[in-house]
């Protein structure tokens, strides 16, 4: 399940492992009400996030990223990475986004395309899942490794900054 929140247009988007997803209008005094239910049947939502008016849902084991119009739940575009999604983090400016990506562990995409542009590499010994974000004001990745460390890496040059 996954649960994304837009102050600025007090919305909150939900996703459930039986492959709906639900946009809901908070009103006052936190009151819901739905906007859209939809069933994307082909695999699991993993992570929801918006992206100004529109929802995107990330799927777990496609790779495909849903656009959703945020009037009515109508897909508006598909696009896919080609492998498995973990965790999910978008920049503040939603130009990029970062996936644990269940093979090397974090890549960073283009959000237009999906491409990915560089990978961060903690060489793992299992394929765990792993938290991931983007910090410092979109400058910085930062994940989990399975060995107990953090790791903190350049988003632009893929270096390992710091381990904690």
């Amino acid at each position: 399940m996954a649960i994304s929140w837009c102050k600025r247009n007090n919305q909150l988007a939900t996703t459930t492992y039986n492959k709906q997803i639900q946009l809901w209008a908070v009103g006052t005094p936190y009151t819901l009400s739905n906007i859209f239910s939809v069933e994307l049947p082909t695999t699991v939502p993993h992570a929801v996030y918006f992206h100004g008016a529109d929802v995107l849902v990330f799927e777990m084991y496609d790779g495909e990223i849903h656009t959703l119009c945020g009037k009515d739940g109508v897909v508006l575009a598909i696009k896919t990475i080609g492998r498995m999604i973990g965790n999910v983090a978008i920049d503040a400016a939603c130009s990029s986004f970062v996936i644990d990506n269940a093979v090397n562990r974090f890549s960073l995409h283009r959000m237009e395309d999906a491409v990915c542009t560089r990978t961060y590499n903690i060489n793992p010994k299992k394929g765990f899942p792993k938290q991931v974000i983007i910090a410092e004001g979109g400058l910085m990745v930062v994940g989990g490794g399975n060995n107990g460390s953090i790791y903190v890496f350049d988003k632009g040059t893929s270096e390992v900054v710091q381990m904690l």
